[in-house]
Order: structure tokens, then sequence, then C-alpha cells
């Protein structure tokens, strides 16, 4: 409360500084549902293909250890056993 009579006495304007506050939060809000929703598409896009990689691949499964090889397991999060 008395920051907003300094602010007053300083000659802001109240309806300013609310109509501000309520662009700030909207900003936030919008902000916000953006950031949930590229979170759910990049968990939904990396379970979705998660699984199908790492049983799929006859290249991982079989073949000799080469350094593509290595790489395509280290890719597929397959460790070499």
């Amino acid at each position: 409360m008395a920051e907003l009579r300094i602010y007053i006495k300083n000659g802001g304007k109240v309806y300013d500084l609310v109509m501000d506050q309520k662009h700030n939060e909207a900003k936030e809000k919008k902000h916000k549902i953006q950031d949930r929703m590229i979170k759910d598409l990049r968990r939904k896009v990396s379970s979705k293909y998660a699984n199908a990689w790492n049983s799929d691949l006859v290249v991982t499964t079989k073949g000799k250890n080469t350094g593509l090889y290595n790489e395509l397991r280290g890719l597929s999060s397959i460790h070499s056993l």
C-alpha cells in the first residue's frame, strides 16, 4: 500500500500500473501454456519412437564391432554387452 502511495505521489497513474500488470500476467500465462505444449509434444515424440528405435534396428543386433556399429548402438542407447 505504501508503494502505491509513493507511486501516485511521483506522478504515476494507477490505471496504467494496473493495465501493465494485467498485460504482464497475460504474457506470462501465454508463455506457460506454450512451454507446457512444447514439453508435451517433445515427450510424446520421444516416447513414440524410443521403443521402435531400440528394438527394431537389425544393424544394432547383428554385425561386427566396427566404428559405425558402435556409433549406432550409442545413438540408440544400447550399450554393447
